[in-house]
This record gives C-alpha cells, sequence and structure tokens, in this order.
C-alpha cells in the first residue's frame, strides 16, 4: 500500500549513440505520504524493478530515522534507469504535494523558492508547493534535497479528511505544538487508484494486564456437542490472589436428567449448573498481558469516557503503577491528516450511523488523550517514551498492523516495539484472511494519485498492477496486507461500511 507517497517524477532522455539508436530514460518516481506505503515500497520497489522493468543492478538504502528511502535500478530492459524514492510523512500531505501546497507541511520537509534541487538547478519560482526534501541518491541516504513529488499516498481520498487535533507533535514526549484542522482535501485533477489494503490495529503496553481462565477443563476446553458453557480464556475474578476462580468453571450439558461430561458424567441434573467441567481447585486463574479489546472499549477509551483499567472491571487490576492498583489509561492517537486517523474516526462513529466522535484536545490528568504526529511517534507514546526513557503506561494505541513484524536488536531505532504487544479487536486477529473475509473491520482501502495525464502516466500504472497482484506483496506482509481484488467485502467509500461484492482474484483460505 502506499501511504501517501507521492511520485515526483522527472524525466531525464539520455541520447545513446549516435542518430537512430534507441534513447534510454532516467526516470525518476518520488512517492511522498501515507508510512505503510513507505514501508510497502521499502520492501517491494526492489522486485518491481527486477520483475517488471528487468534491471539487473538494484540497490537500496534508507536514512536512519526509517522515514525516507530510495531504491535504483540500472541496466534496464531498453537500457532505462529507475530511482523510486519514498517517505513517510502523512496521508494528507502528499495530496496536498500534488495540489502545490505546502501550508500543512513540516518544516523540515517543505522547500522554498529558488532552494537547490536533487539532481541540479533549483526549485522554480511559485511552485515550492510541490516539492519535499526526499533521500536524493542511494550512496547517501542521509541526504535530503528538494524534489517534486508526483505520486501520492494517502490512506483514504482527500475528501474524508474532516478531523482536527491539537496537541504536542510527539504526544507526552513534547515537540512543537500542533493546531490542524481539515475541512476536506480535493482531489480534482487527480486519477485515483487503491491496488491494496492496509490493516490498522490496536497495541497495548505490556504493563496493562488481565485476569483469564487458561486452563480450565482439559479435556474439551471450548463449547462442544457435549458442553453447554466453556471458560476457556475468560476474564475471571481472582480476589484471594490464589489463582482459582470460579468463572473458570465451565458447564456441561444436563439431557435427560443425566450430566453429559465433567466431573459429575452421568450423574442426575436438573440444570447445567448440577455439571461443572472441573472443582474450583482445579482452576487457573492468571494474569497475562491483555490480549484483545472491544470496539465499545476503545470508543469509551478514545472519548474520554474511560479514565483507568479498573473503570472496565477489577480483573483489569494492571501492573504498570507500583504505587496504587489505579492505573490511568493513555490513550495515544494520531494527528488530524493522518490516514490511519481518518480510517479509526470514521470506525469509532460507527461508519456514520453511530458511535461517540474521538477527543480532539490534548489532556492530562483524566483522561490521558497525547497526539502523535507519526507512526513512530505513535509507537513510542505507546512504549511511555518520555525522554530517553520507556516507562510502564497505561498506554493504548494503533498503527498499521506489521508494525511488529520485523526484528530488532535493543537500542535500535525501533527499541520501543520491545515494550509493546498487538491485542485483537472484538476478539478478532488483525490478519489478511479475516479481512478479506469480512471478520475484521479496521482496515483502509489504500489510495495512490497522481496528476490526470502526467507524462509517466503509464508507469504509474504499471506500479499500481504491480502492487494488485497477490503473489507480488512482500514476505513479510502477506500475513496482513491484502490486495483489492482478492476482498471478498469491500467499501464503495471510504466512510461506507463493507459489503458483500465477491473476490475478483479470490485467495485462501
Amino acid at each position: 500500500m502506499f501511504k501517501k507517497l507521492l511520485l515526483g517524477t522527472t524525466l531525464a532522455v539520455a541520447v545513446l549513440g549516435l542518430a537512430g539508436t534507441s534513447m534510454a530514460v532516467n526516470y525518476e518516481v518520488n512517492l511522498y505520504g501515507a508510512s505503510a506505503q513507505y514501508l510497502y515500497w521499502n520492501d517491494a520497489a526492489d522486485d518491481f524493478l527486477r520483475n517488471a522493468k528487468g534491471c539487473t543492478s538494484v540497490v537500496q538504502a534508507q536514512d536512519s530515522t526509517r522515514r525516507h528511502g530510495i531504491t535504483e535500478g540500472t541496466s534496464c530492459t531498453a537500457g532505462h534507469t529507475y530511482k523510486i524514492r519514498y517517505s513517510s510523512k502523512a496521508s494528507y500531505d502528499g495530496i496536498l504535494a500534488l495540489k502545490g501546497d505546502k501550508s500543512q507541511a513540516g518544516s523540515g520537509d517543505t522547500c522554498n523558492d529558488g532552494e537547490a534541487v536533487c539532481g541540479g538547478g533549483t526549485v522554480p519560482a511559485g511552485e515550492s508547493g510541490f516539492y519535499r526534501k526526499m533521500t536524493c541518491n542511494q550512496s547517501q541516504p542521509e541526504t535530503r534535497q528538494c524534489v517534486r513529488v508526483n505520486l501520492a499516498a494517502s490512506d483514504v481520498a482527500g475528501e474524508v479528511f474532516t478531523q482536527e487535533s491539537h496537541g504536542n507533535a510527539n504526544g507526552e514526549d513534547g515537540g512543537a505544538w500542533l493546531d490542524r484542522s481539515f475541512s476536506g482535501i480535493s482531489t480534482s485533477g487527480l486519477t485515483g487508484r487503491q491496488p491494496l489494503i492496509v490493516p490498522f490495529g490496536f497495541f497495548a503496553n505490556n504493563c496493562i494486564t488481565t485476569t483469564k481462565c487458561v486452563s480450565p477443563d482439559p479435556t474439551e476446553p471450548t463449547a462442544s456437542a457435549h458442553k453447554a458453557i466453556s471458560s476457556w480464556g475468560n476474564q475471571c475474578y481472582d480476589p484471594d490472589g490464589d489463582g482459582k476462580s470460579a468463572d473458570c468453571i465451565g458447564y456441561y450439558k444436563c439431557i435427560n436428567r443425566q450430566c453429559a461430561g465433567g466431573v459429575n458424567a452421568g450423574q442426575a441434573c436438573d440444570q447445567v449448573t448440577d455439571c461443572p467441567d472441573v472443582v474450583l481447585g482445579n482452576t487457573q486463574c492468571k494474569r497475562i498481558p491483555i490480549d484483545n479489546v472491544s470496539k465499545l472499549m476503545v470508543t469509551l477509551i478514545y472519548s474520554g469516557n474511560a479514565l483507568a483499567w479498573q473503570d472496565f472491571g477489577a480483573w483489569w487490576d494492571g501492573d504498570c503503577n507500583a504505587e496504587t492498583t489505579f492505573d490511568p489509561i493513555y490513550a495515544c492517537m494520531r494527528h488530524a491528516g493522518s490516514g490511519t486517523q481518518a480510517t479509526f474516526d470514521i470506525m469509532m462513529r460507527g461508519n456514520g450511523s453511530y458511535g461517540l466522535a474521538p477527543a480532539l484536545t490534548q489532556t492530562t490528568g483524566g483522561p490521558e488523550i497525547w497526539f502523535n504526529d507519526g507512526s513512530t511517534q505513535m509507537m513510542n507514546c505507546i512504549a511511555g517514551k518520555v525522554g530517553s526513557t520507556y516507562h510502564n503506561k497505561g498506554a493504548i494505541g494503533f498503527a498499521d498492523c506489521d508494525q511488529l513484524a520485523g526484528t530488532t536488536a535493543s537500542g535500535s531505532a525501533n527499541f520501543p516495539y520491545e515494550k509493546v504487544h498487538a491485542v485483537k479487536l472484538d476478539g478478532v486477529e488483525c490478519k489478511r484472511a479475516q479481512i478479506r473475509n469480512g471478520e475484521y473491520p479496521f482496515w483502509s482501502a489504500n489510495w495512490n494519485f497522481w496528476v490526470t495525464g502526467h507524462a509517466n502516466e503509464g508507469l504509474f500504472g504499471e506500479l499500481i498492477a504491480f502492487a494488485s497482484n497477490p503473489n507480488n506483496l512482500p514476505a513479510a506482509k502477506r500475513d496482513y496486507w491484502a490486495t483489492a481484488g482478492e476482498m471478498v467485502y469491500f467499501k464503495s467509500s471510504d466512510t461506507a461500511w463493507p459489503v458483500y461484492v465477491g473476490a475478483a482474484n479470490p485467495q485462501l483460505p
């Protein structure tokens, strides 16, 4: 998927040899915008150049912030060369760059009239809004220069950006105060395509825990033909702290006034409670990191109606604060203009039919509401980062589901990922099969935009076709991302409920 990826394609023609020989073209694709598409193309651009463009020499690099990258291909079909740049900002700014608007861009990303352009020349007078600073060359990934964005990546259409937010750029970790408000960004004059499905999920700080039944009935732990009530995985209350709870007792059916199983199997019964599956002493109620939140819970959290995890019941007596059993909820959100935030806003409001609106302003002391200007900042917020220290905090947030798919070492740029874990939504994991088959609701069909009639429109179309093929999903994405053609249920618009469409390109399971 392309999260606000702007493809700024400049076309330089190099004549090879004498008149009458073929021409080789130096193509530059500058993708700018959504962070999810940055991650996608950082993984997939080399395959595109090798397999679709016939490049025999492909090199890649990204900067230390993991926000700006480049893939270069040489010795390609017909002698062409390619530079595919991709930068992660937020969905809104890719579209704005195509429209020549830098009013909402970060100060470190914008360019000015007359500023040096990657490859030579300067930004033309009056056109600085079309330019952003991206990695110039593979050999110097830390050096960013002005390039003209020509392909935008956004999680939602521009017209869907109707949110606002007010708070620090980096949540509790500080940064400049941002006031963002959108009333829709016009995509008129742009061509848009939706090749990929971006999955979003919830993540929680490891210190947030709950008590659950982890080993009730070993014979038939879940509901069966013989069992009426299962307690497997249920939340349990253990006020004595002995690891035993009546909440972990399930019950077999009482059929023909006889227990169908359990400790009283074959004995007389009047109701299922006469047929427990285990005795209290064999139950196990254990405190574990939370593994699930419901849509109602996140709606209450992000609207400011839930202040502490204990508000959801005594079993949420977490381990985040050693001094007290009161664990404040830290609700980590994205700033307005983020496609992730826009998708969350739509889901939280029930796709327009019901629900509560998320909070708009940073608050502390209850509720704790913190906004973040990027995916990295979001993950830091969930990890409790303040300064150089990561704290145990009752923090929850949302981001691309595959945020934890890579492996990193302690002390690396991704160290906060060691402090967080993924949780299910309404008991369903954020996985590709669950998304395409209509089980999981938190996703968007990612958009790629370019100026209609652009000289590189054909190349953009090739990129879209490549991304639309399920066989081209990078290995690290295949469990999470989906292609539009495999969706059994799809949205007619970003704000609509998914409905049955039948998969044009069915995938299993």
